[in-house]
């Protein structure tokens, strides 16, 4: 049962993005649907060597349909860093802008009059070398996991994903309960592939969309192994 566990520990975060592609296919947004979902799709992107792994999962979990809780997931450390990892290189509101309540001065020494109007940028803030180190543009979910093999805590205000302060968003900790265990079940139960071919990158908006959605191809494992 370790190594299964462990199979969708590393895994099932490749198929989170079956999220993203379902929402393009229904198109029924609404304000209940996290914000972060739209991100999703870009994981496919980083993953590059999946296919030789292919066999082996349908061997060892072809069977009926398993659904996990939320009880069974909250270990998976490495599938939190990736989402994560993901939200900060592709955060799904990639700007925005904030009001000054009242006359401050930045650390940077700029001067802020109450009313003035600040552009936050952070797509760039998670690519920006300053805070993130040289790395800051690769995908690496080990910086998100302390030595001991526990979740790293990055602050609000240098993880901005979520937003910070009094504003910070309050579904948080509920989108990863939601992501983690869509993702979890997808990956046990289906192979999930990006169609050959298909270019996987950002249109930048309001809210981080793909520029060319997200075209794979999904197939039930119980199915794959008994042909």
């Amino acid at each position: 049962m370790d190594m299964l566990l462990c199979f969708v520990e590393i895994f099932s975060i490749l198929c989170c993005c079956i999220i993203y592609y379902y929402h393009l296919q229904t198109k029924k947004a609404s304000a209940s649907e996290p914000t972060e979902w739209p991100v999703l799709g870009h994981l496919f992107g980083m993953f590059a060597n999946i296919h030789r792994f292919h066999d082996w999962a349908t061997d060892i979990l072809a069977g009926g349909m398993v659904i996990f809780d939320a009880s069974e997931l909250k270990n998976l450390v490495y599938l939190q860093a990736a989402l994560s990892e993901c939200l900060r290189l592709y955060p799904s509101v990639p700007f925005e802008h904030k009001a000054v309540a009242a006359d401050d001065v930045l650390p940077s020494g700029h001067e802020m009059k109450a009313g003035d109007k600040v552009l936050v940028f952070s797509y760039s803030m998670g690519r920006m070398e300053g805070v993130w180190g040289k790395d800051c543009t690769e995908f690496l979910p080990e910086r998100w996991i302390t030595s001991e093999g526990k979740l790293r805590y990055e602050p609000s205000y240098k993880f901005f994903s979520f937003n910070a302060g009094p504003r910070t968003c309050l579904g948080k900790e509920l989108a990863f309960v939601q992501l983690k265990t869509v993702a979890a079940a997808v990956m046990w139960n289906f192979a999930v592939e990006v169609v050959p071919g298909h270019a996987v990158e950002p249109k930048l908006s309001i809210i981080l969309h793909m520029k060319n959605g997200l075209a794979v191809t999904v197939k039930r494992r119980a199915t794959m192994a008994s042909c």
